[in-house]
């Protein structure tokens, strides 16, 4: 009860014989009725509404309680503030407001609803540190402001915010829309919440926006650190904009763009030059020939079937191919777009009914424009041309900025380490063929190479 003493006890029992009022079991002692009418003697106790040191008590209280016992929220159900009929005074509203706002601000300093609460949840249940990730959003939560002047966190919003220019959706904006909201406004400074761990600044009169940046990241990776979780995942990559900001600022270290990907001023100069460079990288203008079956021994047919200003960089069975004729369908890229070393991967699969086709291009490889077959062929195969029983077969060219963008490394998979008093599973990076060991599994300062989106 938070003000005067209109006590309900919930619940008594009509007893169906003698319809007297008793309790609901007979485990419940029916002293508990004195028990609580004893309360009233007491009521002074319970005005916390009215009292601004009881509601500060109450609201410490309850912090504790929601931590002691993983609860996520409170509910408060005051029947009714004000109410003549259950003990009321004008003066209640007034006070209830201020137990919320009491309620708020405890909750708010004391990190209540962040990370480190949502994280006792697992550790009272026994679940191991090392096999949770702790995950990062390249995006930030938007609103509308109710009152422009009033921007803090815990400042009432009218609504969702504007939709981004890109992402198209009230109440979040990509990253790389957050960051081209700041270069578009220069005297802009972010607020550093440092209790909770967030960037936020307000734009446009009334639009605003929280988010992360390099400090607010490294907050995070720093206690995750101390807690040893087994590493981070981020949502998503492609919500970062060109020069790889969040990943840059997630990982303490500037991240290796490529050309291809560094693009904005040329695109704006030229945008056809911009597409006609990313084409020739990524094959979205080649194509699987769809007329009649070719007879691939002859050049000039295959060239004619890919038609001018397209060159051959392949060729699927199709089904064409029969004893009397070496026969199939070619697969065409522009000339000046070609893709080179291009190959059938299928039905090596290592695994299952020799006749099964797994259909995915190895690491470092595209599958051209969705190309794939129940037959493949060539000019390069990694089995054979023969029908897949089940599965089928894609058609994979290299990417060009592959090894740039990862400096020689590959994913190798998983070890076993010593760490913490029992084995762990420790990550394992082959970068130029030597073994780059992620040691523990509190590392995260050393996943750029290695981190899985």
């Amino acid at each position: 009860m938070l003000t005067r003493y209109s006590i309900n006890f919930a619940f008594a029992y009509i007893d169906p014989q003698s319809y007297e009022i008793v309790t609901m079991d007979t485990q419940t002692p029916a002293s508990l009725f004195t028990d609580i009418t004893n309360v009233k003697s007491v009521k002074p106790s319970l005005e916390i509404a009215a009292d601004a040191g009881k509601r500060q008590k109450f609201a410490n209280n309850v912090v504790k309680f929601m931590r002691q016992y993983g609860f996520d929220g409170l509910d408060i159900d005051w029947e009714y503030p004000g109410a003549p009929d259950r003990g009321g005074d004008l003066a209640d509203t007034k006070n209830y407001v201020s137990l919320m706002q009491t309620l708020r601000s405890t909750f708010d300093s004391s990190g209540g609803r962040e990370i480190k609460l949502a994280a006792d949840l697992f550790w009272r249940v026994g679940v191991s540190p090392a096999d949770i990730v702790l995950g990062f959003g390249f995006y930030g939560r938007s609103f509308t402001l109710s009152d422009p002047s009033c921007n803090t966190p815990g400042c009432p919003f009218s609504g969702a915010s504007n939709p981004g220019p890109c992402t198209v959706t009230g109440g979040i904006l990509g990253y790389y829309e957050i960051m081209q909201v700041l270069k578009q406004n220069p005297s802009i400074t972010p607020t550093h919440d440092t209790t909770n761990g967030v960037m936020y600044f307000t734009f446009n009169k009334n639009q605003w926006v929280s988010f992360d940046n390099q400090a607010t990241f490294k907050q995070k990776v720093d206690w995750a650190n101390g807690v040893g979780l087994g590493g981070a995942m981020v949502w998503a990559s492609d919500l970062d904009d060109d020069r790889y900001t969040a990943h840059s600022a997630l990982l303490g270290r500037k991240v290796t763009s490529t050309s291809a990907l560094q693009l904005e001023d040329k695109a704006l100069s030229n945008p056809q030059a911009v597409i006609s460079s990313l084409a020739s990288d990524n094959g979205q203008n080649c194509f699987a020939y769809k007329g009649k079956c070719v007879n691939l021994n002859d050049n000039n047919a295959m060239q004619a079937a890919c038609g001018a200003g397209n060159t051959v960089i392949g060729w699927d069975d199709a089904g064409c191919g029969t004893k009397k004729c070496h026969c199939g369908k070619p697969i065409c890229c522009p000339t000046n777009a070609t893709s080179q070393q291009c190959k059938w991967r299928g039905d090596d699969n290592g695994s299952g009914a020799s006749s099964d086709c797994s259909a995915q291009c190895a690491a470092g490889e595209i599958n051209i424009k969705g190309v794939s077959s129940s037959y493949g062929g060539g000019f390069l195969n990694d089995g054979n041309t023969n029908k897949c029983a089940r599965g089928f077969k894609v058609f994979c060219c290299p990417d060009p900025e592959y090894l740039q963008l990862t400096q020689g490394c590959n994913y190798a998979g998983w070890l076993m380490s010593e760490w913490d008093k029992g084995d762990i599973q420790q990550r394992c990076l082959l970068c130029r063929n030597e073994p780059l060991l992620l040691p523990n599994a509190e590392r995260l300062d050393r996943l750029p190479l290695g981190y899985q989106d």
